[in-house]
């Protein structure tokens, strides 16, 4: 089979979020500063506005990386074309015959893509939503089951080994589920106090919030069919 190749922009959520954090708190820092040199409130929710991006493209460019994804006969390949800043990780090749299963997991702010493997040991890549760049992420996650379950079924032809599956995603779990319902009580609660006693301290503004997050993740939690 001719080998297949995708390049990737990926994210690393946990730096994205560590870095961005920090970047907005030392932001933060220097806004509230200006506050005495700046009288203008307009100039100064400007300000605000425009550091609040800084910081979101600061952990943007610290959390990027690029990588290519090849498939050949010994299995599937990660090859770093241009690591996360100060990382030295190692180029990841994981063999067809030890993939169990595999996980498309969409999200608000970025969507995953996992690899469990018979090991116990997870492969996971992410890339942001927010402002995306096109790079072939939808192509391989399109492609994967198909592909690979070609090169099982060609590196196994006595068919000893089960074809590689479609997982369970992390919003399809008992464990968030119950979770989920928890949310759903808390605001049919929240709701039903508000409707029948207008005094309420619940604003509908954070009721409709929590009520469109609950419709969102809902969605998510449907139970799509195996392949």
């Amino acid at each position: 089979m001719k080998e297949r190749n995708y390049n990737l922009r990926i994210c690393s959520i946990n730096r994205f979020t560590v870095v961005s954090c920090i970047a907005l708190v030392l932001i933060i820092i220097l806004y509230t500063n200006c506050d005495s040199y700046i009288k203008s409130e307009f100039f100064l929710r400007l300000l605000g506005a425009g550091f609040f991006v800084i910081s979101y493209y600061i952990g943007v460019l610290s959390s990027t990386a690029k990588v290519r994804i090849q498939f050949t006969e010994e299995g599937y390949e990660h090859i770093w074309e241009r690591r996360y800043l100060f990382s030295w990780e190692k180029d990841i090749k994981i063999p067809w015959d030890i993939i169990d299963t595999y996980v498309f997991e969409p999200d608000r702010t970025y969507d995953s893509f996992i690899i469990n493997l018979t090991t116990g040991i997870r492969y996971k890549i992410s890339k942001l939503t927010i402002l995306p760049k096109k790079d072939d992420f939808e192509k391989l996650v399109k492609e994967f089951p198909r592909i690979a379950n070609e090169y099982r079924k060609k590196n196994d032809p006595e068919g000893k080994k089960t074809l590689i599956r479609k997982g369970e995603t992390f919003y399809e779990t008992k464990g968030f589920r119950r979770v989920y319902y928890f949310f759903v009580a808390v605001f049919l609660f929240l709701l039903f106090a508000k409707l029948f006693d207008p005094r309420s301290p619940s604003p509908w503004g954070s009721l409709g919030v929590l009520g469109f997050g609950l419709a969102f993740y809902g969605t998510m939690m449907k139970k799509r069919p195996k392949k």
